[in-house]
This record gives structure tokens, C-alpha cells and sequence, in this order.
């Protein structure tokens, strides 16, 4: 069965095995190296062992010297000496009696020595007795006995101890000199010992790793260019995981790389990259078909040499931008075709601050475009077409009410009447939609100037007041001396627009009242009326095209569902925004629209 052993585990023998084998041999070195400390404290334990016995041995025989002086007996000096020569004597002798203490036999000797010194102590005292009481017969008899102890004290057990130990010291020297010998050769045997054990196991584990590590960098190599990887590793360890994952990424790479080719080549758009000096580094087969270049035919090209000629300053301030900018938008251009004709493109890119490269997607929209020109031809044609045939059955209808082709009966002014409001509300539905379509081109111009707030509001009065006076809706406008930056005209549209949806739908002898005021950099102005208010779910969707709180709406209150998109489109060219509020405890809703006091651009289209 194979072992799972990860690198870990590996690492930790490579380290374990070494130092295992230092401990053995730091117990081994210590060893030595406490006998050697032991040794020689045995021997200068024996030193001074035989020392302190020669120097008893040499008391003794210089008391019995003195004693044998007649002074002794009679000189207190000399007895004074004595009884110190005794004291060193005795401490001397303990001090053997310790040293010897893990030696029964020398310790039974030495207690035996210090019984007789004791009693040739003694027999010294007796002699002294005896000389002071005129006993001399009895005092040279105890010193005879006394010669005899001292020689029992000085016996051979002792020198023998003495020379012993003097021995015992002498044969230090060389037993150190062993020790020493012992502990540098097992230090040089474990230093080399253990240098090649660490050098094999070093050898032996990095090689494994090494190898396999070399797989795995060989691998990516591989993957780079493309090619077949090396076979997958054995093992357990964090290495063959590694590689493991590895061959699946690879795998998973493969696998996504082919689904991308394959969405790049069947794509209807032109993708490509355009390296910083502006050439195509690469490109989908797509550029055939949308450009009429093959894919050999571009690379390598500058990609401006595509662009139309009026269009190319353009192009290279956007791709410019695209440089610092963290979310780029896509732009409208113009291309020429290798066939010489003109297509519309819309032109995404993206900047690669590591690659130096952008990265592009080339939308066709021609037809787009060609649909929207039609569709200007068209509201051209209505605006020609329609417009004027309505004004002039409008003046026709006029001129038989006024009794211009005689005088006609009141049942047929009242169905003329109801004409004219039909072809009224026909035209007015005709120039919302030119309206909206004008905004949506982009050439609804703004003629920007400065003008007190108040006369925009008194100019829109005058336009809905017929309109409130029907309903017996007073129009409160608040007292304001703020100055607008606006179109006046454009402004005024807002206001009526607005204003008349105020009256339309709010109850008979209610109140409608406009204000403004300033907030932080803006005005605010406000519409408020005493209707039946806005659905919550309907308060954004309002403003779309055609959009109308209930679907009869339409018919009841003559309204074309644009006049709040046309208000909605006016603002925000003006830099603003509007929306509608409703209070839950009060009837009613507020139209709320700011514009700034001084707009950071003006639209010029």
C-alpha cells in the first residue's frame, strides 16, 4: 500500500532525522563529558585527600616532638602550641572523615584514627596532670604509651589511604587526556556522520520534489503554447494535488477556450484587437462579411484608414477617452467598406492597461441607421403632407361657420364644429409626434438666457387661464424672484403641458398652484393640483410615450399620452429632472421638475 505523505510530513523527516541523531549524539558528547567533570573531581577529591592525611601524619610527629620537650611540661606556651596542634589536628582529620564518607572502609579507618588521637590526647592530658601533681615516675611511663599511640594513629592503613589517593590523582592527567581523546573523536564522527545523513536525505527528498516540480513547470509551459501536457503525477502529496488541478484546469481551459473560438467565429459582429500603435492584432472571420476585408487583408492595417474621413478626428478623441476611463460607452461611427461603400457601425472598445491593447466589438447598424433616415423622410412627408391639407380644412371649416358659402343651420355648424375639434386634436397629435422625434434625433436646439422665474409662470398663464375659467379652477402662483437659465420658450411648453394636465384632471373649483424656489445649485419647481393623483406603481412609467394614468383617458380628456414625455425630454436637456408625488393624506399630485441655475453644458443639438 502507498503512503500519503504530503510535503509537510516530508520536510518533517528531513528535519527529524538530522536532529534525532543530534540529540543521540549531545547525550553521547554530554556523557563524556560528565565522566570527564566526575573524574576529575574524584581526583582532586584524592589530592586533597592525601594531602590533608600527609599533613595529620606531620602534625602528629611534630606533637610528639614537642611533648618530648621537657618545656612541655613546664612552658604554658608550649602547651598552649599543643593543645593547637591537637585542634588542626582533629579538624584535619574530619575534614578526611568527609571526604571519604562514600568509602565505607576508609571512613571505618578514619573513625578509628580520630577514637585514638582521642586517647593520645587524653594520655597528653594525663602526662600533664601527672608532671603538675611531682608524679614523675607515672609521667614517663604515659609517654612511653604515648610513642606507642601515635605510631597506631600513623599506622599503615592510613599511609596506605594516603598513597591511594595520591595515585588516584596522579592518574588524572591521562585519564582526561582519554576523555578528551573520546569526546573529539565522537564529535568529528557525528559532524560527519550527520553532515552526509543530511546530505543524503536532502538529496533524496528534493530530487522528488525537484523532479516533480519540473513536471509541473514544464506543464505550464506547455499550456502556453498550446501543447499536449506531460501525464499526471503520482502520489498523494500537495504536489500531485497541484498538478492534479492542473490537468483539470487545463482541461476547463480547453474547453472554454474552444466555446470562445467558436462564438468568435460564428459571431455576426467583428471582434479584434488593436494593439497602441493602431493596427489589427487580430480579428474574427466576421470582418469579411461586415467589411469585405478578409482577415489577411487587416492585419497588420491601421484601423483609422477605415474610418470615414470626416468621421476620424472624432474617433481618435473617443478612443483616447477610453484610455482613463474606468466604464467606457460605445460610440456611433462611420466606416468605408473595401468595396468603397459606407456603413454605420457602432463601435465598442476596451483599453488593456497590461497588454497595451484595445479590445473591440464592430456593430453593424446600418439598417438601423437606414430605418431611422426613412423613418425622418416619413415625419418630413407627414409634416408637409399632413400638416398643411389639416390647416387648410381647419380655415375651410372656420369660413363655414362664419357663414362665408351662405348661412347654415345650427345642427350643421354644430358637426362642423365637432370637425374642426377632430382635426384640432389630429394636428396636435401630428406635432407631438414631430416634437418627440425632433428630441429623439437630437435637433432640438435650446436658446439659453437668463429670465425671471415669474414671467415664465404669467406667460403660461396666459395660455391656461380659458382653460381653468371652464372648470372654475383658480391658478395660485406663489410670489418668486428667482431668476431661471433656460429656454423661455421651451420652458413655457413645460409649464402649459404641465399645468394644463393640472386642470385637466383635478375637480371643478379646486386650485392649482406653481411655484419655485431654489435648492443647493438647482430650481425646484413645483405643480401641484387637487386631483385624484398618481398610482404609486404608474409614478416613473408616467412620463413614457403614450402613457396615460387610466386607458380612457385618451378619449375622455383629448390628451395624446406625449405631453409628458416631450416635458420629461425638455428637462433633461436642460440638465434636470422631473417627477411626480402624491400625499397619502391629501388629494391630489405635485409635478416636480428642477434645472439647474447654470447648466455645465448647453445642448447645441
Amino acid at each position: 500500500m502507498q503512503l500519503r505523505i504530503s510535503l509537510f510530513q516530508k520536510g518533517l523527516i528531513l528535519v527529524a532525522i538530522p536532529l534525532i541523531f543530534e540529540l543521540v549524539t549531545y547525550g553521547i558528547l554530554a556523557d563524556l563529558f560528565n565522566r570527564a567533570q566526575e573524574d576529575a573531581r574524584q581526583a582532586l577529591k584524592a589530592r586533597e585527600i592525601s594531602d590533608t592525611i600527609n599533613l595529620i601524619v606531620r602534625d602528629f610527629y611534630d606533637m610528639l616532638t614537642t611533648i618530648k620537650s621537657a618545656a612541655f611540661v613546664r612552658d604554658p606556651r608550649v602547651r598552649e602550641r599543643k593543645d593547637e596542634m591537637v585542634s588542626q589536628a582533629f579538624e584535619k582529620m574530619r575534614r578526611v572523615k568527609e571526604l571519604v564518607k562514600d568509602d565505607p572502609g576508609a571512613s571505618a579507618l578514619m573513625d578509628e584514627v580520630q577514637r585514638r588521637a582521642h586517647e593520645a590526647n587524653d594520655t597528653l592530658d594525663s602526662i600533664k596532670s601527672a608532671y603538675d601533681s611531682g608524679d614523675i615516675e607515672r609521667c614517663l611511663s604515659m609517654q612511653k604509651s604515648l610513642n606507642v599511640k601515635v605510631k597506631q594513629i600513623v599506622s599503615e592503613e592510613l599511609l596506605s589511604l594516603a598513597r591511594r589517593q595520591h595515585e588516584i590523582g596522579d592518574r588524572s592527567p591521562e585519564r582526561q587526556a582519554y576523555f578528551r581523546l573520546l569526546i573529539s573523536q565522537q564529535l568529528s564522527l557525528a559532524i560527519a556522520f550527520g553532515v552526509a545523513l543530511t546530505v543524503i536525505l536532502a538529496i533524496v527528498v528534493s530530487k522528488g520534489i525537484t523532479r516533480r516540480l519540473s513536471v509541473l513547470s514544464e506543464n505550464s509551459v506547455r499550456l502556453a503554447r498550446e501543447e499536449a501536457l506531460l501525464p499526471a503525477l503520482s502520489g498523494h502529496d500537495e504536489i500531485a494535488q497541484v498538478d492534479s488541478a492542473f490537468h483539470m484546469m487545463a482541461k476547463a481551459l480547453a474547453e472554454a477556450t474552444r466555446v470562445e473560438r467558436a462564438l468568435i467565429e460564428n459571431a455576426s459582429d467583428v471582434i479584434c484587437s488593436i494593439d497602441k500603435s493602431g493596427t489589427f492584432a487580430a480579428i474574427n472571420p466576421a470582418a469579411e462579411k461586415v467589411l469585405g476585408y478578409t482577415m489577411d487583408d487587416l492585419l497588420g492595417k491601421y484601423y483609422i484608414d477605415l474610418i470615414a474621413p470626416e468621421e476620424r478626428d472624432h474617433v481618435n478623441r473617443c478612443m483616447e477617452t477610453l484610455i482613463n476611463s474606468p466604464s467606457p460607452e460605445p460610440f456611433e461611427t462611420r466606416l468605408i467598406r473595401k468595396d468603397r461603400v459606407t456603413i454605420d457601425i457602432l463601435f465598442s472598445a476596451y483599453w488593456s492597461r497590461e497588454e497595451k491593447t484595445y479590445f473591440c466589438v464592430l456593430h453593424d447598424i446600418t439598417e438601423r441607421k437606414d430605418a431611422e433616415r426613412i423613418k425622418q423622410e416619413v415625419i418630413a412627408m407627414v409634416s408637409h403632407d399632413l400638416r398643411t391639407p389639416l390647416t387648410a380644412v381647419r380655415h375651410l371649416h372656420e369660413m363655414l361657420v362664419l357663414g362665408k358659402a351662405g348661412e347654415l343651420p345650427e345642427a350643421a355648424k354644430t358637426l362642423i364644429l365637432r370637425a374642426d375639434g377632430a382635426s384640432q386634436r389630429m394636428l396636435t397629435l401630428i406635432n407631438d409626434l414631430l416634437e418627440i422625434e425632433k428630441i429623439r434625433a437630437g435637433k432640438l436646439s435650446l436658446s439659453l438666457v437668463e429670465i425671471p422665474a415669474a414671467n415664465l409662470f404669467q406667460s403660461c398663464l396666459q395660455v391656461i387661464t380659458p382653460l381653468a375659467e371652464e372648470k372654475s379652477i383658480t391658478i395660485n402662483i406663489l410670489d418668486t424672484d428667482i431668476d431661471i437659465y433656460t429656454d423661455p420658450d421651451r420652458m413655457v411648453q413645460v409649464l402649459v403641458n404641465l399645468g394644463s394636465n393640472a386642470i385637466k384632471y383635478s375637480p371643478e373649483g379646486s386650485t392649482v398652484t406653481m411655484s419655485a424656489e431654489i435648492k443647493e445649485d438647482d430650481v425646484e419647481v413645483r405643480i401641484q393640483d387637487q386631483g385624484r393623483g398618481v398610482p404609486e406603481d404608474m409614478r416613473e412609467s408616467i412620463f413614457n410615450r403614450f402613457q396615460q394614468v387610466h386607458s380612457s383617458d385618451s378619449a375622455n380628456m383629448s390628451g395624446t399620452g406625449l405631453g409628458l414625455a416631450i416635458c420629461k425630454a425638455i428637462v433633461e436637456l436642460h440638465g434636470g429632472t422631473i417627477k411626480v408625488e402624491c400625499a397619502k393624506s391629501e388629494p391630489g399630485s405635485t409635478f416636480i421638475f428642477t434645472v439647474p441655475q447654470r447648466p455645465a453644458r448647453r445642448s447645441d443639438s
